[in-house]
């Protein structure tokens, strides 16, 4: 390894004081040198070098400090974090006197910065080095030359130890560019120096095998793996996830375990008397640091014999309509009963994908069509989810209804894809029909909830009106009742009236819960569903344990207390009877409005086999939150066994 000498300008910076600390001694002449350098993202540097550190001032990792001076303004401060190894090349040194350092510039130089007259100090457990603009631009060099001179020879532990410096070094707070371009650079670090594991083969002869099917990215740290593994001769000992920048996690005791009957079918026969082996896995995982490439991922299977091999698995999944449904339809897997893979996988996996679309959207642009209310009492939020011609169906009802053109209607659009037709609709269907609305257009799809919250965000009424997009009014004049109802009812929480099929059957009179199924989940079910519409128990204004959001008026001030639709579920189910219930929870009862009759068109928006899976688990996460609470809530309510024979 090349070294520099004190004839390479290495000097001894003077301490403030000019004299040593108590019991400090003072550092030799030569307190260290940079052999080499070179950037790894706009503001970071990465270099490699030796100190003389007073001897209780060595640390093996740590962090440091320093500055660059250049001639286009005063000194920017650095942050350093560095880690020692050994250096036996540097004589009179101690053993660990190599340094690996990463350095950051806090106040926004660039790496240009360094092709002009600039110095560099860096000081490190008390000892100091500076190098003057000559030395600073001869160190600069490209990644592969740093990597050759400084860690290619180190051994494994080392190199590993380097990398996980320059992990480290993800965890700041950085612009996105400028964390893609540094993980992007510790990816071909980690890449130059890891060790290499046999890669892995399938085949009928190869006892030790790995395969990833899918790899799927919920955020920068959480992702959900699909995959299988086979070690029939010697037993695993550990399945390690290995991401692109290097982080190592270990999956082998945090995996969901299923059967693959394809492979029994191609392996043969299990050998554990002819039981089929659970073969196969799922994995929900999370990284200590971000993770930004796609790509590189590789996963290592270790066995009791000391053996292993490796797999790259296929770059990441990154849309979230696609890794929502991938994992929706593992539930399939789940074994009842302890729900492992619904609570230690799938759920924690669903909740980082809704968090990520709730954080990624945002109301990009609301569109004004005719003058706004001055003063309205109820603001009307309507979700669009790709059926836009929805709009036009309401609008053609709301024509003629003075009470709704005094509202604060707001449609909010949940599919941004169709953000210019929709602007092309609603102006002409405004020109056509002479209702005042907003448009807010969404950045990325949030859902159900989220659509609700953007739209209630904007409102400005004192009453707040959640509305499905396929809900039509039977007659002008339905919004002031319920809106009277609602003030003159103490204690309401939540509101809502009648809804119809579209042959005048009952849709929606109420909601209460059932137990059904295995596991008994508690279901929502509609009182006298498919039932006329004139049965008199259902013409009955009442409490009720829940009711639909598809049509339900609540105080906009106490949704927003409670917390308004919560974004937990997917799609769109359960999330109006959990605000009911946390209604209840703050003594507000819900209360159902035969005297206001309305159609529903019911679940058009989106097919019925994705509701079938968003449905399965919204059931199984209400029920989970909520199980104990239900059964309270139903106790009061006695009638709930009348609601299918219809009985008065």
């Amino acid at each position: 390894m090349h070294m520099r000498s004190n004839s390479n300008k290495s000097v001894v910076l003077p301490r403030e004081s000019g004299r040593p600390s108590s019991g400090e001694e003072l550092p030799s002449p030569a307190d260290g040198w940079i052999d080499s350098a070179c950037w790894i993202a706009p503001d970071t540097v990465m270099l490699v070098g030796w100190f003389h550190m007073p001897s209780e001032r060595h640390r093996e990792h740590g962090t440091a400090s320093g500055t660059l001076a250049c001639n286009d303004g005063g000194p920017t401060s650095l942050r350093v974090r560095f880690m020692s190894y050994p250096r036996p090349d540097v004589p009179g040194s101690d053993p660990l006197a190599g340094k690996v350092i990463v350095a950051r510039l806090l106040k926004g130089k660039e790496q240009t910065s360094l092709s002009q007259a600039c110095e560099l100090t860096l000081r490190i457990g008390g000892a100091d080095v500076r190098l003057g603009p000559p030395d600073v631009m001869s160190i600069v060099s490209d990644l592969k030359t740093v990597l050759r001179m400084g860690l290619a020879g180190l051994d494994a532990e080392w190199r590993a130890r380097a990398v996980r410096l320059l992990i480290s070094s993800l965890e700041e707070t950085r612009p996105h560019a400028s964390v893609v371009q540094l993980a992007r650079h510790v990816r071909a670090i980690h890449a130059a120096l890891r060790d290499r594991l046999p890669a892995s083969v399938v085949s009928e002869d190869q006892p030790t095998s790995i395969h990833i099917e899918s790899l799927l990215q919920l955020d920068s740290t959480s992702f959900y793996v699909r995959g299988w593994k086979r070690d029939t001769d010697a037993v695993a000992t550990h399945l390690v996830a290995v991401s692109p920048e290097g982080e190592r996690v270990e999956l082998l005791n945090r995996t969901f375990r299923y059967p693959r009957p394809d492979l029994d079918a191609f392996y043969g026969t299990s050998l554990d008397e002819g039981k089929p082996a659970n073969e196969g896995f799922l994995s929900y995982f999370e990284l200590p640091t971000p993770s930004v490439q796609p790509s590189g991922w590789i996963f290592e299977m270790h066995d009791a014999w000391g053996g292993g091999v490796e797999f790259e698995a296929p770059a990441a999944e990154r849309n979230a309509v696609r890794i929502q449904d991938t994992l929706l339809g593992d539930i399939f897997h789940e074994r009842w009963g302890d729900e492992p893979l619904l609570l230690g996988h799938l759920h924690p996996a669903l909740q980082r994908l809704q968090a990520r679309n709730q954080r990624d959207a945002k109301i990009e642009t609301v569109l004004q069509f005719g003058r706004p209310p001055a003063e309205p009492t109820v603001s009307i939020v309507v979700p669009l989810y790709q059926r836009i011609d929805f709009l036009e169906q309401q609008l053609v009802h709301f024509a003629d209804d003075p009470q709704l053109i005094a509202s604060d209607l707001i449609y909010v659009l949940d599919s941004p894809e169709l953000a210019e037709p929709l602007a092309d609709i609603a102006e002409r269907l405004f020109r056509l029909y002479g209702v005042p609305f907003r448009v807010a257009l969404l950045s990325h799809n949030a859902g159900f909830s989220g659509a609700n919250s953007f739209g209630a965000s904007l409102a400005r009424g004192r009453l707040l009106l959640l509305l499905n997009s396929d809900v039509l009014p039977s007659r002008a004049g339905w919004l002031t009742p319920l809106v009277e109802f609602y003030d003159t009812t103490p204690r309401i929480g939540a509101l809502a009236p009648k809804l119809l099929y579209e042959d005048g059957s009952l849709q929606h009179a109420g909601l209460y819960f059932r137990r059904e199924g295995r596991p008994p989940l508690w279901n929502n079910e509609h009182y006298f569903k498919g039932f006329a519409r004139s049965l008199p128990s259902a013409n009955v204004a009442r409490p009720v344990p829940a009711v639909t959001a598809a049509c339900m008026l609540v105080d906009r001030q106490i949704y927003e207390q409670v917390g308004g639709l919560r974004g937990m579920y997917v799609q769109g189910d359960y999330e109006d009877s959990d605000l009911c219930l946390r209604l209840a929870q703050q003594g507000r009862e819900s209360w159902y409005l035969p005297q206001v009759e309305l159609f529903h068109l019911e679940g058009q928006s989106y097919p019925s086999p994705l509701r079938q899976l968003t449905g399965r688990y919204n059931r199984w996460l209400h029920t989970h939150l909520w199980d104990e609470y239900i059964t309270e809530v139903m106790t009061h309510f006695s009638d709930a066994n009348t609601a299918v024979s219809g009985a008065q």
